[in-house]
Protein backbone atom coordinates (compact mmCIF):
# COMPACT_ATOMS: atom_id res chain seq x y z
CA UNK A 1 0.00 0.00 0.00
CA UNK A 2 2.59 2.67 0.74
CA UNK A 3 4.73 1.41 -2.44
CA UNK A 4 1.47 2.42 -4.12
CA UNK A 5 1.07 5.87 -2.52
CA UNK A 6 4.65 7.05 -3.00
CA UNK A 7 4.87 6.17 -6.75
CA UNK A 8 1.76 7.65 -6.88
CA UNK A 9 3.04 10.77 -5.65
CA UNK A 10 6.67 10.48 -7.07
CA UNK A 11 4.86 9.41 -10.39
CA UNK A 12 7.64 6.51 -10.97
CA UNK A 13 5.75 3.36 -10.27
CA UNK A 14 2.03 2.96 -11.48
CA UNK A 15 0.29 3.90 -8.16
CA UNK A 16 -2.97 3.25 -7.80
CA UNK A 17 -2.32 -0.17 -9.49
CA UNK A 18 0.33 -1.15 -6.61
CA UNK A 19 -2.64 -0.36 -3.88
CA UNK A 20 -5.03 -2.03 -6.23
CA UNK A 21 -2.89 -4.68 -6.39
CA UNK A 22 -1.58 -4.96 -2.34
CA UNK A 23 -5.53 -4.91 -1.82
CA UNK A 24 -6.27 -7.71 -3.83
CA UNK A 25 -3.60 -9.52 -1.93
CA UNK A 26 -4.44 -8.81 1.35
CA UNK A 27 -7.88 -10.15 -0.14
CA UNK A 28 -6.76 -13.54 -0.94
CA UNK A 29 -5.24 -14.21 2.13
CA UNK A 30 -7.23 -13.56 4.23
CA UNK A 31 -10.84 -14.23 2.51
CA UNK A 32 -12.72 -12.01 1.10
CA UNK A 33 -14.91 -10.31 3.90
CA UNK A 34 -18.87 -9.41 4.01
CA UNK A 35 -17.99 -6.49 1.85
CA UNK A 36 -14.50 -7.58 0.19
CA UNK A 37 -15.32 -8.01 -3.04
CA UNK A 38 -17.60 -4.75 -3.32
CA UNK A 39 -14.49 -2.89 -2.02
CA UNK A 40 -12.20 -4.69 -4.61
CA UNK A 41 -14.66 -3.91 -7.64
CA UNK A 42 -14.98 -0.55 -5.85
CA UNK A 43 -10.76 0.31 -6.41
CA UNK A 44 -10.16 -1.20 -9.66
CA UNK A 45 -12.82 1.42 -11.21
CA UNK A 46 -10.68 4.23 -9.37
CA UNK A 47 -7.64 2.96 -10.35
CA UNK A 48 -8.99 2.55 -13.51
CA UNK A 49 -11.01 5.06 -13.90
CA UNK A 50 -8.03 7.82 -12.49
CA UNK A 51 -5.59 6.32 -14.90
CA UNK A 52 -8.23 7.29 -17.95
CA UNK A 53 -8.33 10.29 -16.58
CA UNK A 54 -4.61 11.52 -16.20
CA UNK A 55 -3.71 10.69 -19.83
CA UNK A 56 -6.98 12.26 -20.99
CA UNK A 57 -6.58 15.44 -18.89
CA UNK A 58 -2.59 15.87 -20.28
CA UNK A 59 -4.12 14.99 -24.06
CA UNK A 60 -6.77 17.68 -23.14
CA UNK A 61 -4.22 19.98 -21.85
CA UNK A 62 -2.09 19.94 -24.68
CA UNK A 63 -5.12 20.14 -27.21
CA UNK A 64 -6.74 23.52 -25.75
CA UNK A 65 -3.43 25.05 -26.12
CA UNK A 66 -2.52 23.57 -29.94
CA UNK A 67 0.50 21.87 -28.19
CA UNK A 68 1.72 19.28 -31.38
CA UNK A 69 2.15 15.32 -30.96
CA UNK A 70 5.66 15.54 -31.99
CA UNK A 71 6.38 18.25 -28.72
CA UNK A 72 4.89 15.61 -26.79
CA UNK A 73 6.91 12.40 -27.50
CA UNK A 74 10.03 14.65 -27.09
CA UNK A 75 9.02 15.56 -24.11
CA UNK A 76 8.33 11.85 -23.10
CA UNK A 77 11.87 10.88 -24.38
CA UNK A 78 13.76 13.59 -22.49
CA UNK A 79 11.60 13.24 -19.38
CA UNK A 80 12.65 9.48 -19.40
CA UNK A 81 16.23 10.51 -20.54
CA UNK A 82 16.29 13.13 -17.66
CA UNK A 83 15.14 10.41 -14.64
CA UNK A 84 17.97 8.78 -15.39
CA UNK A 85 20.81 11.44 -15.42
CA UNK A 86 19.37 13.02 -12.70
CA UNK A 87 16.55 10.79 -10.93
CA UNK A 88 12.68 12.27 -10.25
CA UNK A 89 13.60 16.25 -10.56
CA UNK A 90 15.39 15.02 -14.10
CA UNK A 91 12.32 13.68 -15.21
CA UNK A 92 10.24 17.26 -15.27
CA UNK A 93 12.96 19.24 -16.23
CA UNK A 94 13.43 16.99 -19.26
CA UNK A 95 10.19 16.82 -19.86
CA UNK A 96 9.25 21.07 -20.33
CA UNK A 97 12.78 21.26 -21.65
CA UNK A 98 11.26 18.89 -24.60
CA UNK A 99 8.21 20.51 -24.65
CA UNK A 100 9.32 23.76 -25.01
CA UNK A 101 12.28 22.95 -27.18
CA UNK A 102 9.49 21.25 -29.56
CA UNK A 103 6.94 24.08 -29.68
CA UNK A 104 9.98 26.91 -30.26
CA UNK A 105 11.66 25.14 -33.33
CA UNK A 106 7.63 24.68 -34.49
CA UNK A 107 6.56 28.12 -33.64
CA UNK A 108 9.82 30.34 -33.55
CA UNK A 109 8.13 31.95 -31.18
CA UNK A 110 8.88 32.04 -27.66
CA UNK A 111 5.91 32.88 -26.11
CA UNK A 112 3.77 30.66 -27.91
CA UNK A 113 6.01 27.70 -26.62
CA UNK A 114 6.11 29.00 -23.16
CA UNK A 115 1.95 28.95 -23.51
CA UNK A 116 2.07 25.07 -25.43
CA UNK A 117 4.38 24.11 -22.71
CA UNK A 118 2.01 25.97 -19.50
CA UNK A 119 -1.02 23.87 -21.17
CA UNK A 120 0.64 20.55 -21.42
CA UNK A 121 1.60 21.32 -17.69
CA UNK A 122 -1.29 22.29 -16.52
CA UNK A 123 -3.17 19.06 -18.12
CA UNK A 124 -0.62 16.76 -16.37
CA UNK A 125 -1.11 18.78 -13.33
CA UNK A 126 -4.60 17.97 -13.16
CA UNK A 127 -4.48 14.31 -13.87
CA UNK A 128 -1.99 14.25 -11.12
CA UNK A 129 -4.27 15.45 -8.82
CA UNK A 130 -6.77 13.10 -9.71
CA UNK A 131 -4.53 10.03 -9.64
CA UNK A 132 -3.58 11.16 -6.15
CA UNK A 133 -7.10 11.80 -4.75
CA UNK A 134 -7.82 8.39 -6.12
CA UNK A 135 -5.03 6.60 -4.50
CA UNK A 136 -5.86 8.12 -1.32
CA UNK A 137 -9.54 7.69 -1.33
CA UNK A 138 -8.30 3.90 -2.41
CA UNK A 139 -5.86 4.21 0.89
CA UNK A 140 -9.16 4.90 2.93
CA UNK A 141 -11.32 2.24 1.78
CA UNK A 142 -8.29 -0.27 2.15
CA UNK A 143 -8.15 1.12 6.13
CA UNK A 144 -12.25 0.85 6.59
CA UNK A 145 -12.25 -2.70 4.95
CA UNK A 146 -9.44 -4.11 7.37
CA UNK A 147 -10.10 -1.50 10.67
CA UNK A 148 -11.09 -4.26 13.30
CA UNK A 149 -14.82 -3.61 14.64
Amino acid sequence: MLLGLAGTIVPVLPGPTLILLAAAGYALLTGFSKNGGQMLATMAVLAIASGAARLWLAKSGASRVGASRQSMLLGLTLAVMGFFVLPVIGALIGGILGIYLAEYGRTQNRTKAWQATRGVLLGFGAGYLVEVAAALLMMGMWIVWVWPR
